[in-house]
């Protein structure tokens, strides 16, 4: 049987056809195949009967381990046929999720990896999170401060520590100033283990320069 001639000539649509022009149109769908493309990248045609690639990373291979195996990925087809892919705002990978910035991370609620360390005073920006190493140091300023400051005495009483606001005491915990419960003024002895120095008191809460004269015990 003699070809119908070209089977996309619609005169030739009520010609028979034979095995050959069956053929022929049999090849032509398959090489139209479908086209894929991009945000980026040469749009790539495939014909029918072949297969296409969808990958991430190369070494992204564990996808039942380590992927949240599309548990925050959102597809939608639109009106145009294009297929979205959206990511989810919040995400959410598990407690042994983790998030990597740079070197910076975020693991089960704990963030590591940050550069500011270590506090320097300068450079200071509200907005920024400090770091356990700066909290650190904050706290052993304080405490060697408190290990210098002037307290007022304590005692135990009942198993409760109590403040006792008529006595100071300074440094050293064996050195002591002393309120005057009656005049409200400091007394003019500064008692310590081997030394007593005399001091002149001129008004209440106030402490002159020591008199040249001392008396050792």
């Amino acid at each position: 049987m003699a070809s119908a001639g070209d089977y996309t000539n619609v005169d030739n649509a009520t010609k028979a056809v034979n095995a050959g022009d069956l053929n022929n149109a049999v090849l032509d769908v398959v090489d139209k195949g479908l086209t894929f493309t991009a945000n980026s990248g040469t749009a790539h045609k495939a014909t029918l009967g072949t297969s296409i690639s969808i990958k991430g990373a190369e070494d992204n291979s564990a996808f039942s381990t380590e992927s949240d195996q599309g548990k925050n990925i959102y597809t939608q087809v639109e009106t145009d046929g294009t297929i979205r892919i959206g990511l989810a705002n919040n995400l959410d990978l598990g407690v042994q999720g983790s998030i990597l910035v740079g070197s910076t991370s975020i693991v089960n609620g704990a963030v590591t990896g940050l550069s500011n360390t270590t506090w320097t005073g300068t450079n200071v920006q509200a907005d920024r999170a400090a770091t356990e190493g700066q909290l650190q140091q904050v706290s052993q300023a304080q405490i060697e401060t408190n290990n210098t400051a002037v307290k007022y005495a304590t005692s135990e009483q009942n198993g409760n520590t109590v403040v006792d606001y008529q006595n100071i005491v300074l440094a050293a915990p064996e050195a002591i100033v002393s309120k005057d419960a009656t005049t409200n003024k400091i007394s003019t002895q500064v008692v310590q283990p081997s030394v007593i120095w005399q001091v002149q008191v001129t008004t209440p809460m106030s402490i002159m320069r020591p008199k040249r004269s001392m008396r050792v015990i």
